[in-house]
């Protein structure tokens, strides 16, 4: 199944004081998918989508720009938190339960970046709250 930009919708990623940040949902079990789900954000500049955690696994792969993800044990850690640069054409395994956010570290481009996550935690319970921009 071949899919274009222009076939999934955009939303903006809304919770926790996140800024800047929109999702495209591309492939999820409307398409068939058994066991995967892929998203792609899209972060302006100097934003970022805040701490959250989930039991999934995640796969970051990066597109355009240069961000930073961090990650901690839990919401509680006050340990300095573990730091990633994700780039374009290079990617990221974080494990599931471990509370990440992730930041566009430019003052002028956008950062961009793919989301591989199991297709049984997308389902309403589990999924980040978002609005239409």
């Amino acid at each position: 199944m071949l899919k274009k930009p222009a076939d999934a919708v955009w939303a903006k990623v809304t919770f926790g004081g996140s800024t800047g940040a929109i999702v495209q949902t591309i492939f999820t079990s409307d398409d068939s998918m058994e066991d995967i789900c892929l998203k792609r954000y899209e972060l302006e500049p100097n934003s970022r989508i805040e701490y959250h955690g989930h039991p999934w696994d995640h796969i970051f792969y990066g597109l355009e720009g240069s961000g930073l993800v961090y990650e901690k044990a839990s919401k509680l850690n006050e340990d300095m938190p573990k730091q990633h640069v994700l780039n374009a054409g290079t990617a990221l395994y974080l494990p599931g339960a471990i509370y990440h956010s992730i930041l566009n570290v430019s003052l002028l481009k956008k950062f961009s970046f793919l989301s591989i996550i199991p297709l049984e935690w997308t389902d309403e319970e589990h999924r980040i709250e978002v609005e239409e921009p």
